[in-house]
C-alpha cells in the first residue's frame, strides 16, 4: 500500500509540471511585449542598415618605376702590388690593415744585398771605361802631332822632288809614311770613339743598376689599406706574383647586372639608384658605367656606381640593396587596395549621401602600396572605399565603420 501511494505523488507531480509548462507557453504567445530588454537590444543590433565600409582620402605622392637588385660593393681603385725586380724578399714592412700612403710608405724590400754588389761593379766598370777613354785620347794626340811632323816633311820634300833636288825613291818613302801617320790617326780617332761608347754604356748600366736597387724598395703606389699580405719575408718575391693588395676604401663603387630589357632607359650620369642595406638607403647615386653589350648568354648588362666609403657600412665586399630607378613623378594616387576589377574596367568607390557611387579609373605607375591615377573620373578631394568594396555596387547603402576615418 505505501508503495502505491509513493507512485501517486510522483504522478501528481509530473502532471503539475507539464500543466505548468504549457501555461508558461500560453502565456508567451499572448504577450509577445513580454521579450527582454536585452533581446530586443541584440536584436536590433544585428538589423543591418548598409554594407560597413572604411574611407581614405586621395593623395598627392610620387610615383616610380624600379628595379630592387642586390649588388656588390668594391673598393674602384686597388694595387696588387708585386716585385719589380725578382728576388728573395729581405723585409715586408706593413701588415694588414694598415694605412699607406702613396709614394711614401715603403712596403717591401727584394735582395738589396745582391743589387748593391751590382752597382758597385757597374761602377768600377765605369772607372775602366773612362780611364780607356783617356788613354785613347791620348794615343790619338801622340798620331796627330806625328802625322803633324810627317805631313811637314811631306811638304817640303814633294817641292824639292818638283825642284829635281831629291831622288824619287827619297819622296816616295816620305810620302808612304805620310799616307801611314793619316791611317793611324783614323784608326786612333776610331778607337776614341769606342771608348766614348764603352764610358757611355758603363754610365748606363750604372744608372740601370742604382734603378734596379730603388725598385727594389717598393713605396705603396696608392693610398689606402693594406687588405691583404700574401708572402713572408725568406720567400722569393717575383715579378708578376702579388706580395700585397691595397684597397682605398673611401672610393668604392657598387656593380650590378640588370635584365637586358632595360638596356635603353639606363643613361649613364643620368639614371639614379639608391643604394642601401636592409635598414635604410645610404644616398642616390647617379649611374657611371654601363656595360657596352648585353651577355648573350645570360641576356643581363653591367652598371656601376660610385658610393663613398665609411668605413662601417659600406665597405668593400659588402652586399648591398641597389633600387634602378627607371621613371619618377608627382600624381594623384589611390590605395592599391582600394581598386576593384569589374568587367574590364578598374573602378573605385566613393561615398555619396550614405550610398556607394563607382568611379572608373586608368592606373599608372604603383609604389608602396599606392597606385598612381593617369585617368577616369576620380576628383583630387573624393575618398575612397579601402575596406568593404568587393561588397558593393554602384548605388549600394554604406555606412561608415565607428572610429575609422
Amino acid at each position: 500500500m505505501k508503495q502505491k501511494s509513493r507512485f501517486g505523488k510522483i504522478a501528481a507531480a509530473v502532471v503539475a509540471l507539464v500543466v505548468l509548462a504549457a501555461g508558461i507557453v500560453v502565456y508567451q504567445r499572448v504577450r509577445p511585449d513580454a521579450m527582454t530588454e536585452a533581446e530586443s537590444e541584440t536584436q536590433e543590433v544585428a538589423a543591418p542598415e548598409g554594407v560597413p565600409v572604411v574611407l581614405q582620402a586621395v593623395e598627392r605622392r610620387t610615383f616610380r618605376e624600379s628595379i630592387e637588385v642586390q649588388g656588390n660593393l668594391q673598393a674602384r681603385n686597388f694595387a696588387l702590388v708585386s716585385p719589380k725586380i725578382g728576388g728573395v724578399l729581405d723585409a715586408i714592412y706593413v701588415d694588414e690593415g694598415d694605412q699607406v700612403i702613396a709614394g711614401e710608405t715603403r712596403l717591401f724590400q727584394t735582395d738589396s744585398v745582391k743589387l748593391q754588389k751590382a752597382i758597385a761593379i757597374a761602377q768600377q766598370n765605369l772607372k775602366v771605361a773612362r780611364l780607356a777613354r783617356v788613354e785613347s785620347q791620348a794615343n790619338l794626340r801622340r798620331v796627330e802631332a806625328e802625322l803633324s811632323k810627317i805631313a811637314s816633311d811631306y811638304r817640303r820634300y814633294k817641292s824639292l822632288y818638283e825642284r829635281g833636288v831629291v831622288s824619287e825613291g827619297a819622296y816616295e818613302e816620305i810620302a808612304s809614311a805620310y799616307e801611314q801617320a793619316q791611317a793611324m790617326k783614323t784608326h786612333a780617332e776610331s778607337v776614341v770613339s769606342v771608348a766614348d761608347e764603352q764610358a757611355r754604356s758603363a754610365e748606363i748600366s750604372l744608372t740601370l743598376a742604382e734603378q734596379d736597387l730603388r725598385d727594389s724598395l717598393m713605396l705603396a703606389p696608392l693610398s689606402g689599406t693594406v687588405s691583404a699580405r700574401m708572402a713572408e719575408p725568406g720567400e722569393m718575391g717575383a715579378v708578376g706574383t702579388p706580395v700585397l693588395r691595397i684597397d682605398d676604401v673611401d672610393s668604392l663603387e657598387a656593380s650590378t647586372y640588370l635584365p637586358g630589357q632595360y638596356y635603353e632607359r639606363v643613361i649613364p650620369g643620368t639614371t639614379p639608384v639608391r643604394i642601401g642595406d636592409e635598414g635604410s638607403w645610404w644616398g642616390e647615386y647617379a649611374i657611371r658605367y654601363k656595360s657596352p653589350t648585353v651577355d648573350p648568354g645570360l641576356r643581363t648588362f653591367e652598371i656601376r656606381c660610385d658610393v663613398p666609403g665609411d668605413g662601417e657600412r659600406a665597405v668593400p665586399g659588402v652586399l648591398a640593396q641597389m633600387l634602378v630607378i627607371l621613371e619618377e613623378r608627382e600624381g594623384l594616387g589611390v590605395p592599391s587596395n582600394a581598386i576593384v576589377q569589374r568587367a574590364d574596367r578598374r573602378v573605385v568607390f566613393v561615398v555619396d549621401n550614405g550610398t556607394a557611387a563607382m568611379r572608373v579609373v586608368e592606373i599608372g605607375l604603383n609604389t608602396d602600396g599606392w597606385s598612381e591615377v593617369i585617368g577616369g573620373e576620380l576628383k583630387p578631394e573624393d575618398r575612397v572605399v579601402v575596406q568593404g568594396q568587393f561588397l558593393l555596387d554602384d548605388g549600394s547603402a554604406v555606412r561608415q565603420q565607428e572610429g575609422m576615418e
